[in-house]
């Protein structure tokens, strides 16, 4: 062992810890021996800014057990910010001023801020293999799969070194929306943010459900365990791998508000907040009538999830370009970032306004023909240019099939009237973005570009 003081456990460099009040308290531990020979030892920790070597917290003497050279220090109230550093020193005689104590070791780059874990599937780990611009950035950090802090860069979900094969990607992945999401809640936040990715391309549902196989479930929650154990929120991508199956689509609803409820339980968040997207599109032919309704069914699932269960939220990702059949591009993934960071300044940082898309509030038949449609979180009007009929993102069907739409009018900013060919036979379902690939135009909020959410919903007479 080298002399000075040795830091065995705590913090380590690049992590980030999360705050708690816009403070964190920590704990380090470790060992000492002294240069010379002597009675007297006393072992010092204080943090400073590591851009400027300012104190953040003094020299604090800890607690010292001088028959093992163990010592052990609770630092509290560590404002949030950073970078910091964490140094450590050994004073062998009682009039040594601190500046010329013994050496010891150092935390380096690291913070306290706000952790966020990545879980779903593989648009979760991201696969945009398109070229973009998104660099790593200083006090972005990522506790990557080998169990060690880092500073953040694509692929999040890298499995060099893992200690997690669980959600080992089979294939090297690409860009993921969580990177620029990240970058835009620390410029806007000034708060270091850390990432930690759970995520597996592929899975299903059941596999995130700890009342069905649970197995990824059980991984995140060791890893957000090891991280710390307290976290900002989670930011969940998924849905995919259950439109093969009518049942799995019909119950994703349950199954997913069942995950977050456990979840606060079994981490004692009882208020942690879940953000999601919806699901995009599937360019694949032939496709089964069954699959194409599932895919209408589970994104609806996604918007209802959002709309009963507090502290779940949802933006689309219908208008995002895809980077091959299924995994939206790295451009877009840009975008996304920026869209969910907008949401999560919105709901949990009170620095931004745009909450969400616009959603679907209620559809009534207004006349036999004639549906009303209103929307909420409408911040301007909705929009779609000049859109010819077929072109519009709706799709209305009853008992004999699908109805033929004759007009579609936009009647107010939040309002839009649905006019069909023939007067239904019982009662209608009206879905937005029906099936796995869409071809329609999107209808936007014209403020925010954000399409509105999918739906599916029954338009009773």
């Amino acid at each position: 062992m080298v002399y000075g003081v040795t830091i065995a456990s705590g913090p380590v460099d690049w992590q980030i810890v999360q705050q708690v009040g816009g403070k964190a308290d920590i704990e380090l531990a470790g060992s000492y021996k002294k240069k010379e020979k002597g009675d007297f030892q006393e072992v010092y920790v204080r943090i400073v800014q590591e851009e400027s070597g300012e104190n953040i917290l003094f020299w604090k003497k800890a607690e010292t057990d001088e028959t093992k050279s163990l010592w052990k220090i609770r630092m509290e109230d560590i404002p949030a910010g950073g970078l910091y550093r964490i140094e450590s020193c050994l004073k062998e005689e009682k009039n040594t001023p601190l500046e010329w104590a013994t050496r010891g070791d150092c935390v380096e780059h690291f913070g306290v801020g706000d952790l966020f874990v990545i879980a779903g599937q593989s648009n979760a780990v991201g696969y945009g293999k398109d070229p973009v611009y998104d660099p790593p950035e200083i006090g972005v950090h990522l506790y990557r799969c080998n169990d060690k802090w880092d500073i953040a860069a694509h692929p999040l979900n890298d499995s060099t070194g893992t200690c997690h094969e669980i959600n080992m990607e089979p294939v090297n992945g690409g860009a993921s929306p969580y990177l620029s999401f990240a970058k835009m809640i620390h410029r806007v936040t000034g708060y270091p943010v850390g990432l930690i990715p759970t995520a597996l391309g592929g899975s299903s549902l059941s596999r995130w459900n700890p009342d069905q196989d649970g197995d990824l479930y059980w991984n995140m929650i060791s890893r957000i365990k090891d991280s710390g154990g307290i976290i900002k929120a989670v930011l969940w991508y998924q849905g995919c791998a259950d439109t093969n199956s009518a049942d799995d689509a019909y119950t994703y609803e349950k199954r997913f508000s069942n995950i977050v409820y456990r979840m606060r339980e079994e981490i004692k968040l009882p208020e942690l907040n879940v953000f999601t997207f919806q699901l995009n599109r599937y360019i694949v032919t032939p496709v089964s009538e069954e699959e194409n309704k599932n895919w209408s069914i589970i994104r609806n699932a996604q918007r209802m999830a959002a709309r009963k269960v507090p502290g779940v939220y949802v933006l689309p990702t219908i208008d995002a370009v895809l980077s091959d059949m299924i995994h939206n591009s790295a451009s877009s993934n840009l975008v996304l970032g920026e869209r969910l960071a907008r949401q999560v300044l919105s709901i949990l940082y009170q620095k931004a306004i745009w909450k969400g898309a616009p959603d679907l509030e209620k559809a009534i038949w207004k006349e036999s023909k004639k549906i009303e449609l209103e929307f909420s979180s409408v911040y301007d009007r909705l929009y779609a240019g000049e859109a010819a009929l077929e072109e519009y993102p709706f799709t209305v069907m009853d008992e004999e099939g699908e109805l033929d739409i004759s007009e579609i009018k936009f009647i107010s900013y939040n309002c839009i009237d649905i006019t069909v060919k023939r007067i239904p036979k019982g009662n209608a379902v009206l879905y937005a973005y029906y099936g796995q690939n869409p071809k329609c135009r999107c209808i936007y909020d014209f403020a925010t570009h954000y399409p509105i959410l999918g739906f599916r919903v029954l338009v009773e007479k």
